[in-house]
Parts: C-alpha cells; sequence; structure tokens
C-alpha cells in the first residue's frame, strides 16, 4: 500500500512544525548561534507497509526549553563561546571583550547558574501542547490515510473487475 497522500500530509505538517519550533526559539532569542534552529530537522521513512517520522535537533534542547535546576555548577567553555557571539554581548550591553574578560564572565554566569537554575522558553513544549499536535495532526492523519485507503481500494477492485 503507497501512503502518498499520508506521506505528503506528514511532510507539510513537518515544515510547519519545524516552522513554528523556528518562531518559538526567534520569540524567545534563544539562539544564539543559530546552531539549534538549523539542526530542527523532521523526517519521514518508508518501510515496507508503513510509516516514520522523527524529530532530531540538538540534546540541548531540553535546558532552553525546560531551563536548568538549581545544583552544579555548569562548564564554563560553552557559556564562554556563547559569550563570543556578537548578539549575546549587545543583549548583555558589553562588547569587544578579551579572553580573560569572557572567561571571568563566564565563570560568574555558571556560578549563577548552579545556585539559582535557569528559567526555560517553553519553546518545545508550547508547541507540543499546541492545537497543531494536538488536534491538526491526528485530523490530518485520519483524512489522509481515508484517502491513501480509497485509493488502494479503487485499485483492487479495478483489478478484480
Amino acid at each position: 500500500m503507497a501512503f502518498t497522500h499520508t506521506a505528503s500530509a506528514l511532510r507539510t505538517f513537518g515544515g510547519l512544525f519545524v516552522s513554528k519550533l523556528a518562531q518559538g526559539l526567534n520569540e524567545n532569542n534563544s539562539d544564539a548561534s543559530g546552531k539549534l534552529n538549523e539542526s530542527i530537522a523532521f523526517n519521514i521513512k518508508s518501510k515496507a507497509n508503513r510509516l516514520e517520522f522523527d524529530l532530531t535537533m540538538l540534546d540541548y534542547y531540553e535546558f532552553v526549553d525546560e531551563g536548568r535546576k538549581p545544583g552544579r555548577m555548569p562548564p564554563t567553555k560553552p557559556i564562554m563561546d556563547w559569550l563570543r557571539y556578537p548578539s549575546v554581548q549587545d543583549k548583555l550591553g558589553v562588547s569587544g571583550l578579551e579572553d580573560s574578560q569572557i572567561q571571568g564572565l563566564a565563570f560568574q554566569i555558571a556560578r549563577g547558574i548552579g545556585a539559582n537554575g535557569t528559567e526555560g522558553t517553553d519553546f518545545y513544549t508550547n508547541v507540543i501542547n499546541s492545537r497543531l499536535i494536538t488536534q491538526d495532526l491526528p485530523r490530518l492523519i485520519e483524512e489522509s490515510v481515508g484517502q491513501d485507503i480509497d485509493e488502494a481500494m479503487g485499485t483492487l477492485l479495478d483489478d478484480i473487475n
């Protein structure tokens, strides 16, 4: 059975899903490097008589989405890398920092995160709990599978006659 309508519907849905996630990141100004946004991918695979789809993105999306609880101090290297982005320096009101200044600031930020945690943006959670996923996707799949079944039945009946 070819799932042409279902695969097409899932491709459309996947594009919208990725777009909504990117929109959430942008609205929260949560992706200084753009790497998280660029890593978001929705893939559809056809195997035998079934379709599979998955959503992939960089692992740290969870910390951006859910935040981080207080506890151990995180490593300073990723924070130092983050501090080198001009958009981050603009947001913090500093520019042209030297490596020693970046290192000191990264340590202070890491210490603060360890002590206080961070707030999440819910960029992923909001999309997963949205109407797009809870209502539109099931309806879309139901309609497209119905179309694929109708076509398969029509082909089968034509073959019988």
